[in-house]
């Protein structure tokens, strides 16, 4: 029983096996200390070799010659993240970014190994293929062309979805199919009058050149039976129906997107509103009159309008003032930036301190920072969208704006800073992590949510990006809407695409069936059911989160009661135009049982309180 270290060559080679060893020969020391009567000579050694064991076991392996440890992520000097380069983005994604698939199987081994973890039948995915594409377009970014006809699963229920507008990515028909499609559609009194045709807008009646499967009316228009055999090969030059999983010919991607098309409801639905719409009986409240006009949406292009609005992003763009290299260095000295009091996929907020002598910041010691990457068309379009959107909109419910500046670092990539009020407390997402909230509290954020929401509604515009991570809420019990990206007018045009969180995505978005102002009563009830169970519905799986919304929907948390199950019923409607609109949600029954300020604040005390101290352990 005596103390025999292992030879030094072994401790370089495998670190962990000879701590282990030290471990346990610092037992057997501890023992012969206790065993003998007098005192052993080898306890001079003992108040170090636990230290040095603890120093030697958590020591990163790669100091020690044995491999790499994990890298940590990068970040520039102002703790913004590292911008990813074209390389970057190419190694870490191995998925072709278009394939056909016609069954689950023929979809790419990683999408298949990512799917088996929603635990959700592989019947399921087939039955629901049409679904399943446009949710891999948002979560792998990966156009999934359909290359199905009336014998597949699918069909019936993608007949019924695309002709209640929904858009999938199908495989291109050719003219004569197209010819055979129209013939079939007059026949069944479906197909239009000729002056109609020449009315109607390009893009949406030429499916003889983008090609697709067009559910028109009610009644389902048929592919030709050319490609309809299980066995026949597809575009790739792969039997469709292998059910073989370990296959590695799966996937092939196309060379052009263009074969692949997105369809939709056939008739004028993308086609821009007549001037007789609800856009010119919205009230005006605060928003001046010429940001009402309806009639300079009438040329914006839809693809446009889906992402950013563009007369807020030239006000926004406008209102930002530009620093130089020269300058960035007495500008910066005039902000003290803090800790970090939020982060998003935007950028991050700082608590700072100002000073100078400008006229929006006089007066202002401590603000809200927030630094936001501004190098590519993209963050450009989505920062001067947000700053016109805070100027627009001013309400007790939004946070308040104060400037914008567009500032250009020596030898870095230009970043935008938005200088808001700042709020001390933290986010709605932030505080249901830490503390229980009853439904009486759920009433009280949620009719604070709802003043702001039904705001930005009656002016005709969506947030689009509502989350419990984009409410802010104060030490005195203030909510306030923020990040406002994505925020684009929809209250009379027909929008088609894929934009915010997972979470809170709602079905018809999914689908890439035209929304509008409904979206966000869906999110707003997705942030109040993880306000009251701490977190969203399925949020441990995004790809299970937009697959069960799209097809199944959502049902209220048994654990609420009964009045808040019926107020998030209402906002869960699977159909948009069963949702009620958010003035009308604000005389709900539910919104009355909210608890008084005092109660709200002493919670969300005490909850930021708990966020604070766990930062510090």
């Amino acid at each position: 029983m005596c103390f025999f270290p292992p030879p030094l060559p072994f401790f370089h080679t495998q670190p962990r096996r000879f701590t282990t060893l030290v471990y346990l020969n610092y037992s057997r020391a501890l023992y012969l200390l206790f065993q003998a009567p007098p005192p052993s000579p080898f306890c001079v050694f003992l108040p170090f070799l636990f230290p040095l064991c603890f120093v030697l076991y958590h020591r990163p392996t790669s100091a020690m010659g044995c491999g790499s440890s994990k890298p940590a992520k990068q970040s520039t000097s102002d703790g913004l993240p590292k911008p990813k380069t074209a390389e970057d983005r190419k190694k870490k994604s191995k998925l072709p970014s278009s394939v056909t698939a016609r069954f689950f199987d023929d979809l790419p081994d990683r999408v298949q190994r990512d799917l088996e973890r929603t635990n959700i039948p592989f019947g399921e995915f087939d039955r629901q293929l049409h679904v399943l594409s446009n949710v891999l377009r948002f979560s792998h970014k990966m156009t999934v062309v359909l290359d199905v006809n009336e014998e597949h699963p699918c069909w019936e229920s993608m007949q019924d979805l695309l002709a209640q507008g929904c858009t999938f990515d199908l495989q291109k028909i050719s003219a004569q199919d197209a010819d055979a499609a129209e013939r079939i559609a007059s026949q069944a009194g479906t197909a239009k009058d000729s002056d109609e045709e020449e009315d109607e807008p390009a893009g949406t009646a030429d499916t003889r050149e983008t090609g697709g499967t067009v559910g028109m009316g009610k009644s389902p228009v048929r592919r030709s039976a050319r490609s309809s055999k299980p066995g026949s090969l597809n575009a790739s030059g792969h039997k469709s129906r292998s059910r073989s999983r370990n296959s590695s010919n799966d996937t092939t991607p196309r060379k052009k997107r263009s074969r692949a098309t997105s369809v939709g409801s056939p008739g004028k639905a993308d086609a821009p509103q007549s001037p007789g719409s609800s856009l010119d009986k919205i009230e005006s409240t605060t928003l001046m009159s010429s940001a009402i006009d309806k009639a300079r949406y009438e040329s914006v292009d839809l693809k446009v309008l889906g992402r950013y609005d563009p007369f807020l992003r030239a006000k926004g763009e406008e209102h930002a003032a530009s620093i130089s290299p020269s300058e960035y260095g007495t500008f910066a000295k005039r902000f003290n930036v803090g800790d970090v009091v939020g982060s998003g996929g935007f950028g991050k907020v700082f608590e700072t301190q100002v000073s100078g002598k400008d006229k929006q910041l006089a007066g202002k010691s401590t603000v809200a920072l927030k630094k936001m990457l501004h190098s590519s068309a993209s963050q450009e379009n989505t920062n001067f969208n947000e700053i016109g959107c805070l100027l627009t909109f001013s309400h007790t419910n939004i946070v308040k704006f104060i400037t914008a500046f567009v500032v250009h670092p020596p030898e870095k990539k230009p970043q935008c800073w938005v200088v808001m009020e700042l709020m001390k407390g933290g986010t709605l997402q932030e505080a249901a992590k830490v503390a229980s909230f009853t439904d009486e509290h759920c009433a009280y954020v949620g009719r604070e949510m709802l003043k702001g929401i039904a705001y930005i509604h009656d002016l005709g515009y969506a947030h689009r990006d509502l989350k419990s991570a984009n409410v802010m809420m104060s030490l005195d019990a203030e909510i306030k809407l923020i990040d406002f990206g994505l925020c684009t007018r929809a209250d009379s045009h027909n929008l088609r695409h894929m934009v915010g969180s997972p979470f809170w995505m709602p079905p018809e978005m999914i689908r890439r069936q035209p929304h509008g102002l409904k979206v966000d009563l869906w999110s707003l009830a997705i942030s109040l059911w993880e306000m009251r169970l701490s977190k969203a519905p399925n949020s441990h799986n995004k790809v299970r989160a937009l697959f069960l919304v799209a097809t199944e929907g959502l049902k209220p948390p048994k654990a609420a009661g009964e009045a808040f199950q019926e107020f998030l019923g209402q906002c869960l409607k699977l159909k948009p135009s069963d949702r009620p609109d958010a003035k009308d949600l604000l005389n709900h029954p539910f919104l009355d049982t909210a608890v008084d300020v005092e109660a709200i604040s002493a919670i969300l005390r005490d909850a930021f309180m708990k966020k604070a101290l766990s930062s510090f352990s």
